[in-house]
């Protein structure tokens, strides 16, 4: 896993404390000692290419992660991620959690941060 690089926390560092300290609230009775994992933070635009990812990910202004959950947490996290206003969607083998809805960041940000749109 990638935290972002200076030049992406210079850019959008607010925005992803904010982000931390919600999923650090939202997860903490979930924690890591109850086995969740944190599998995916920050790519950078090739690397979100080479994952697949959406063109506008979040993944590259640091502010979405993949999580992987025991079945016994799962629907119970997803609940108080969503209760801390955060987009959660699930995914086959992870859920994915971004600090905005698709489509609310301006492009102008996407292109601070080296990305094409």
């Amino acid at each position: 896993m990638t935290a972002p690089p200076p030049a992406i926390v210079s850019l959008f560092g607010t925005w992803i404390q904010a982000f931390a300290n919600a999923i650090d609230g939202a997860l903490d009775p979930f924690g890591y000692d109850q086995g969740a994992r944190l599998t995916s933070w920050y790519r950078s635009p090739s690397d979100n290419a080479r994952e697949g990812g959406a063109q506008r990910s979040q993944h590259q202004l640091g502010l979405a992660v993949d999580v992987v959950f025991p079945f016994y947490t799962k629907a119970s996290a997803i609940r108080s991620l969503r209760r801390a206003g955060l987009t959660v969607i699930e995914e086959a083998d992870h859920v994915h959690v971004q600090a905005y809805v698709a489509g609310t960041i301006p492009d102008a940000a996407f292109r601070a941060a080296g990305v094409r749109v």
